[in-house]
């Protein structure tokens, strides 16, 4: 901004002046300012909440599927034994397990190692021909299982105790150590098996000046298969894990000729806990979207400019903006939409046929179960409401909704026609004040018919990821993949509001120009005026 010196002459303040002027091209730059401010707002507040549907839609994908309701769990008469986990495809009931031996890898402790011919106690740095070794020199053979040489160590009499365990370190993944208390040389395998076996042959005098052989105190642990009987059958293993059969089963202890019993069963805390996870999440998202819609009114609630700020204390412009902010989704109908949505789905009604949820094939369009086309008595398909129902009633399908599994929205478990919120209860969690003296449902089901709840929560979810799929696939100009509002939309509109209030500045400027240069040329005037009078009065003087 050019620095201007006027009213000189006249004494007027032409800056106020034209500051005036010029305030109604301000006050129309400022509303767009303003508007591009709370778009800005906005789009944040959007994207915040996204984020959250998003996370929601993710689970729901998984949730989906059965392999995310199938959970198992073991008890074992012996825990102290193994530890044992239930897969997937683990068959409920008891299984009988005998542990064998423990896999065991090369385990060798060298004998104590002679003090040095000083009559110090030998360390890492000691030499070998300081431990008595009056040899010129020789090699150290590593071999593995097969007896096949896989190093070779060139050992000569001034290495130390040191440099040979680093040499001998990591050969055939075993590894090689000194202690220095106790003077013995270590080595052990890193894996357990007799695939994963080691020995050491070479020079036998080194061998025994360094305490690595019989003659020279060693002593050795064989590596060993573990091996166990799983109702009868030998299995065995390189290591102390076993997978059989959906059972992951970690050894712990030989039980020698006692079994184990090892039963499987449906988790159903696992299954009533995902159950809780799911609706927490669900519970969470919607009232914070109710909050959003149904947010006080912000009416007569502009963004600040900067001049307004310099009248407010920090703490006010904080308040003054939340107020803004807290009410930017009021009575959203995007908002509206995808709540709608979300409720009408987790509000479907779904039958189950022995176990399995009756679904409708929107390609074929007929219902079906477990893969199996539904068809009427003269043999055509089932393809409307009316005839599932028949269907239903003819063969045994139950029709069940959120209820049937003690699961209530607030206003249904409250008695509280006023309680618009669409979070939901189940009855007889402890962690729910509202519900947690009624009867649990949910565990007793899962407890009896497992396979039902199953069945129903594994549809319920799918409907609401479908639901929710359709309001986060992008539309062309408006939205992008994953988004439930009008991210590319408000984008252009920001864009347009940046474009505006370029065209409003330049305005401004050019009229603050035009206004300076009259108020220049009447400073003109009035001095040339002042230089005329001046000289007329030095003449009549």
């Amino acid at each position: 901004m050019p620095i201007r010196i006027t009213g000189l002459n006249s004494g007027l303040d032409t800056e106020a002046i034209i500051s005036e002027l010029v305030s109604a091209y301000r006050t129309k730059e400022e509303k767009y300012q303003k508007a591009q401010t709370k778009l800005s707002w906005k789009q944040d507040a959007w994207k915040e909440l996204n984020i959250k549907v998003k996370s929601l839609y993710d689970n729901l994908s998984n949730l989906r599927f059965t392999s995310a309701w199938t959970m198992k769990k073991t008890t074992l008469s012996d825990a102290t034994k193994a530890t044992i986990t239930a897969g997937a495809s683990c068959v409920n009931g008891t299984q009988t397990l005998k542990i064998k031996q423990l896999a065991k890898g090369t385990y060798i402790t060298g004998g104590e190692i002679s003090n040095t011919s000083s009559g110090t106690a030998p360390t890492s740095t000691t030499k070998l021909s300081e431990l008595g070794y009056t040899g010129s020199g020789g090699d150290i053979q590593v071999k593995d299982s097969s007896g096949n040489v896989v190093k070779t160590i060139s050992v000569k009499s001034s290495m130390t105790i040191g440099d040979i365990t680093s040499a001998l370190n990591g050969t055939a993944d075993a590894k090689a150590s000194y202690d220095a208390t106790n003077k013995r040389i270590f080595m052990t395998s890193n894996k357990t098996g007799t695939a994963n076996a080691f020995s050491l042959d070479g020079d036998a005098d080194i061998l025994k000046t360094l305490g690595l052989n019989a003659a020279g105190g060693a002593s050795v642990v064989d590596a060993q298969d573990s091996e166990i009987e799983l109702n009868g059958a030998t299995f065995t293993s390189s290591n102390n894990k076993y997978s059989i059969n959906g059972l992951t089963i970690d050894c712990l202890a030989e039980t020698g000729n006692s079994e184990i019993s090892i039963t499987t069963s449906v988790d159903t805390q696992g299954l009533y806990d995902q159950v809780k996870s799911f609706f927490s999440q669900y519970n969470s998202l919607m009232k914070e979207m109710y909050s959003l819609y149904n947010a006080d009114s912000a009416k007569g609630y502009e963004p600040l400019t900067d001049s307004e700020k310099d009248q407010m204390t920090d703490t006010e412009v904080e308040k003054w903006e939340e107020k803004i902010k807290s009410a930017l989704l009021r009575r959203d109908d995007t908002l509206d939409g995808i709540m709608s949505t979300m409720k009408n789905a987790m509000t479907t009604p779904y039958y189950i046929y022995k176990g399995n949820a009756i679904t409708y094939d929107s390609d074929k369009k007929y219902y079906k179960c477990n893969g199996n086309a539904l068809k009427n008595t003269d043999g055509s398909y089932v393809t409307s409401a009316s005839q599932l129902k028949n269907w239903a009633s003819a063969n045994g399908a139950k029709k069940y909704s959120l209820s049937s599994f003690g699961i209530k929205t607030e206003a249904y478990a409250t008695m509280n026609a006023n309680s618009s919120q669409g979070s939901y209860h189940i009855d007889g969690d402890s962690d729910d004040d509202v519900s947690k003296n009624n009867s649990d449902v949910l565990m007793s089901m899962l407890n009896s018919d497992p396979d039902t709840v199953i069945s129903y929560m594994k549809q319920l979810t799918s409907g609401l990821y479908s639901a929710i799929d359709t309001k986060m696939k992008s539309v062309k100009g408006l939205s992008s993949s994953y988004t439930i509002y009008n991210d590319i939309e408000m984008a252009r509109e920001y864009s347009d509001y940046t474009d505006t209030i370029s065209k409003w500045e330049d305005k401004l400027t050019d009229l603050e120009d035009y206004y300076y240069k009259k108020f220049a040329a009447m400073e003109s005037a009035l001095a040339s005026l002042q230089s005329q009078s001046s000289s007329l009065s030095s003449l009549l003087s």
